[in-house]
């Protein structure tokens, strides 16, 4: 193999492995962490025209499903897998897919593409 060719391999592999490591939460399956609870949180949607407000989840868990309330927003369903959350809601369009972090949760609007973060209160 020519040695232009090997370099240009290398700097390949340096660069994707680079990109890796700055992606947001890594989302995993498996066994579904635990979601329950009242958790507050923002959303961010820099194209709106209120651009950053608070929201909040108030949700019950059994086994991976999820059923709850978004104010503002509505009745919600949802499951989970592994640390993987994602929602939507019953009588209006969009919900959200998260990454959950212990009390933390950071993900997006499935529908309008807002940024999503929460923290559990307990």
């Amino acid at each position: 193999m020519p040695k232009v060719s090997i370099t240009a391999l290398a700097l390949s592999l340096m660069l994707l492995s680079g990109c890796a490591g700055q992606t947001a939460a890594q989302r995993t399956t498996g066994p579904p962490v635990d979601v329950a609870g009242t958790w507050h949180g923002t959303y961010y949607n820099p194209s709106g025209l209120i651009t950053t407000s608070t929201i909040r989840l108030l949700l019950e868990q059994t086994g991976s499903e999820v059923t709850g309330r978004a104010e503002p927003g509505g009745d919600l369903t949802g499951t989970v897998d592994g640390n993987s959350f994602s929602y939507r809601y019953t009588s209006l369009r969009g919900g959200g897919d998260l990454s959950v972090n212990g009390d933390e949760m950071k993900g997006f609007g499935s529908a309008s593409g807002v940024t999503l973060q929460f923290k559990r209160q307990r």
